[in-house]
């Protein structure tokens, strides 16, 4: 993977400006610090009258929120140890420079935070709705795509990112299941 991150990263920046803009702009939409609270609410929400109702409330929107954050938690932790530089013409290009531990946005690529966040929304939303998967992955996958775009991100980052979020929303939904039984 490491093999493709250069060359798309330096592929990126001769695409339009406006794709790059649209890139940025889906990034930023799609942030955690934007998407966490609207999860949050839309889930007391959804308790809230589901309580007023007498009816029993899904706890969707729970297990949602509890990937969300444990995938965005866990991938800052992460990137901050690791602490691989961000695509930048600055640092040459180099897939390969590395700041352990420097807690500097510059060196805090790998793994994407919005791609780890993206993947435990999409998949715990895909878990919950199958008949919606194709869309929600898709929708999923199209987040991480725009932190390429964007030049915020190596290829192998948002990879990395995705597989993260999906790992934390399998190991919560193991753990809800095996609490739940």
């Amino acid at each position: 993977m490491l093999l493709i991150d250069q060359p798309v990263a330096r592929w990126v920046t001769s695409l339009p400006s406006w794709l790059q803009t649209v890139g940025i702009w889906i990034s930023e939409a799609t942030s955690p610090v934007f998407v966490l609270p609207l999860i949050f609410g839309t889930s007391a929400f959804a308790l809230l009258y589901a309580k007023a109702r007498q009816k029993p409330a899904s706890t969707f929107g729970v297990f949602c929120l509890c990937c969300g954050v444990a995938a965005v938690l866990s991938s800052l932790l992460v990137k901050n140890i690791i602490g691989r530089a961000r695509p930048a013409a600055l640092h040459g290009w180099d897939t390969s420079l590395f700041k352990p531990f420097a807690f500097d946005d510059a060196f805090a690529s790998l793994p994407s935070t919005q791609a780890a966040f993206a993947a435990a929304v999409a998949c715990s939303a895909a878990i919950q709705f199958p008949q919606y998967r194709v869309i929600l992955l898709t929708a999923g996958a199209l987040t991480c795509a725009a932190r390429i775009f964007a030049g915020e991100h190596w290829p192998s980052d948002v990879i990395a990112g995705w597989a993260l979020g999906w790992l934390v929303t399998l190991a919560l939904l193991k753990l809800s299941n095996t609490r739940l039984h």
